[in-house]
């Protein structure tokens, strides 16, 4: 989907400043072509694979005034409608992020539209210089080749762009979060600047869920609410492919009050233990793939999660002081030794 319009903004920080203070935005229409364009047409063409984080608009009334900026530059590519989104950013930047650089790509295949909004700062090697006839942006190809992945970007791609249907949702992502940070994208970027909030995808979903349950077994010292969870994890890439979240599992397998308290500790927030998504049994799987038991013995007991019980063979040999006796049988297939535990 090759790009038909690109616009610029030099972005000066405006949350918290008076109206009367706030610096003038001065934006710029580019050529479509050149190096500055040969890098944005690249980030503009990899957002399917690059942009892993979903993003739907908050909606009132089927209404978002971001939504509503965005779809109306995609409807009319021009600097002037491109500057009431670049003013949007600024009230929504602070000094932390600083100065910085948006360019909004525009492009047009069939009967679709993909908008691209993309942020640097302002300092990575793109000299953005003021004048005032508007803009002037010069692309240094040695410095900006150091930090050319330190942006931020947020794509949309609809066939309709009316002002209840297109655009409701988007992909983003965002380099610019700090090493240590468990955030994938900063809030003033989603929340804040595009009235949205993000997707919970598949994978990540399933991903969380195993580790919730992966942590809450880890922390629990109770035998009984370790079985339950992991019984309870054995069972739940049965259900690939359908619609679950924390609650979810922890109704429809009647985790125990004492269980679910342990689960549910392990969501962070209430508003993720409630969050929805499609299972995927193999991000699942990938999280929690092996069961292991230690004995007070020192031996440890390890298979495949979900197989077991098919591999190990269980037989109580005191219930009371919770002594048993495992087997198993087959060809030996490898010997190892590890200085730490599987």
């Amino acid at each position: 989907m090759p790009v038909t319009h690109l616009h610029s903004y030099l972005i000066y920080p405006g949350k918290n400043v008076e109206k009367s203070e706030l610096h003038s935005i001065h934006g710029t229409t580019l050529d479509l072509s050149g190096k500055l364009f040969d890098m944005l047409n690249q980030i503009y063409n990899r957002t399917a694979d690059e942009c892993k984080t979903g993003v739907r608009f908050e909606s009132t009334n089927q209404t978002n005034p971001a939504r509503d900026l965005i779809v109306g530059y995609a409807q009319r590519p021009r600097k002037d409608t491109g500057l009431k989104l670049a003013k949007r950013l600024q009230l929504f930047t602070s000094g932390t992020p600083g100065m910085g650089l948006l360019f909004l790509l525009r492009g047009k295949e069939g009967k679709k539209t993909k908008t691209l909004i993309s942020r640097f700062p302002a300092d990575v090697g793109i000299l953005a210089e003021e004048q005032t006839s508007g803009l002037n942006i010069e692309y240094l190809e040695k410095v900006f080749m150091k930090n050319s992945n330190k942006y931020k970007a947020a794509c949309y791609e609809d066939e309709s762009l009316s002002k209840k249907t297109g655009y409701w949702k988007g992909i983003i992502v965002d380099h610019q979060i700090h090493y240590g940070v468990v955030r994938t994208v900063s809030d003033y970027w989603v929340k804040d600047f595009l009235a949205s909030d993000c997707l919970t995808t598949p994978a990540m979903g399933s991903s969380r869920l195993a580790k919730m349950i992966g942590e809450a077994v880890k922390k629990t010292a109770n035998p009984n609410i370790k079985s339950e969870l992991v019984s309870v994890a054995r069972l739940i890439p049965n259900l690939d492919g359908k619609k679950v979240s924390g609650e979810i599992i922890s109704k429809q397998f009647s985790l125990s009050d004492s269980a679910a308290k342990a689960f549910e500790e392990e969501a962070k927030s209430n508003e993720l233990f409630k969050e929805e998504f499609m299972l995927d049994a193999n991000a699942f799987r990938d999280v929690l793939s092996y069961e292991s038991r230690e004995l007070n013995t020192g031996a440890i007991l390890t298979a495949p999660a979900g197989q077991f019980k098919e591999l190990f063979t269980e037989k109580v040999v005191n219930k009371d002081k919770g002594i048993s006796l495992y087997s198993t049988e087959g060809e030996l297939a490898d010997l190892r030794l590890k200085k730490t535990k599987p």
